[in-house]
């Protein structure tokens, strides 16, 4: 089975899920498994799914996946000039910063990650105006609305905060 959160319903409260026939066929009204919820076929939230989807060209992408590649290649720029023992991983418009000398591969891996230090690092971006995940376990998700301002703003606040963040 696939289970969908918000991001279909344009970040409405919303849930989808759907799979192989041999499964689907079971639930109502083609089987005897009946599921309801408070927000099953909501309108307003099936709406806001439909005009992001309206929204969403390849331009719209293309935006997103540059904003996401400026600003990795801008911390791996400031964690050299730093030489902050970190690590930038990026999946297409996800990216997220690990203190550890090396990317970690696993939950494990994650764990051992300097999370204090992640922080501190989170704290002093945010006074610089940055607001990232709280934690180190999250990822930072990038937009087309996050353009060449917004990307300097955050490689410039990592400029400060990474140093400031080393205790």
């Amino acid at each position: 089975l696939t289970c969908l959160g918000k991001v279909v319903g344009g970040g409405l409260p919303v849930g989808v899920y759907g799979g192989k026939a041999a499964y689907m066929q079971h639930v109502s009204p083609l089987g005897k498994v009946y599921q309801a919820g408070t927000l099953s076929g909501n309108p307003l939230a099936t709406a806001a799914g439909i005009a992001t989807l309206d929204l969403l060209t390849q331009d719209a992408f293309d935006r997103a996946a540059a904003a996401a590649d400026a600003v990795t290649e801008g911390l791996r720029q400031v964690i050299a000039e730093t030489k902050t023992t970190a690590v930038v991983e990026q999946v297409g418009t996800m990216l997220t910063l690990f203190f550890a000398a090396e990317a970690p591969k696993n939950f494990d891996e994650v764990a051992a990650c300097d999370h204090a230090r992640f922080g501190r690092f989170h704290r002093l971006m945010l006074e610089e105006g940055v607001y990232l995940p709280p934690s180190g376990y999250e990822a930072c998700f990038l937009s087309a609305e996050h353009g060449p301002d917004e990307v300097n703003a955050i490689v410039d606040a990592a400029r400060k905060a990474l140093p400031a963040s080393a205790g």
